[in-house]
């Protein structure tokens, strides 16, 4: 992954390489690390909210992705920053095996929102888009 981060006249130049960097979890992991930087480290912006969907948790190793959210959940204590990830039922519950019983429960107390699909009224707006077929 290569970037360039441009800071006024300066030019500088990320560059991260992870042993094993060609896979698919590997890839997604480095966008959740470069993500979190400039969320918490970054300058000239005022993002107090970050935002990340299933999709790039979905090949992260259940153990690494558990130590994800212990360290976001730990970070962002008393930050007036928010974290929102939808992550699915499997890859959320696939993180007990690595967690501590109290970090389990602390994870599950900040679930906000349970969607499911049976029903508009279980959606993320409540409505149905579009028409079923």
């Amino acid at each position: 992954m290569k970037t360039s981060i441009i800071n006024g006249s300066e030019v500088s130049r990320l560059s991260v390489a992870i042993q094993g960097d060609d896979s698919d979890g590997i890839n997604d992991a480095r966008i959740l690390c470069f993500d979190w930087l400039v969320f918490t480290c970054g300058e000239n912006h005022a993002m107090d909210m970050l935002w990340h969907d299933n999709r790039l948790f979905a090949d992260i190793d259940p153990g690494v992705r558990a130590r994800w959210f212990s360290f976001v959940n730990q970070s962002l204590k008393r930050s007036g920053k928010q974290y929102i990830a939808s992550l699915n039922t499997e890859n959320f519950n696939a993180m007990e095996t690595t967690l501590s019983e109290i970090e389990m429960l602390e994870l599950k107390s900040k679930i906000v929102l349970t969607l499911r699909g049976d029903k508009a009224e279980n959606k993320l707006l409540g409505i149905q888009f579009g028409s079923k077929k």
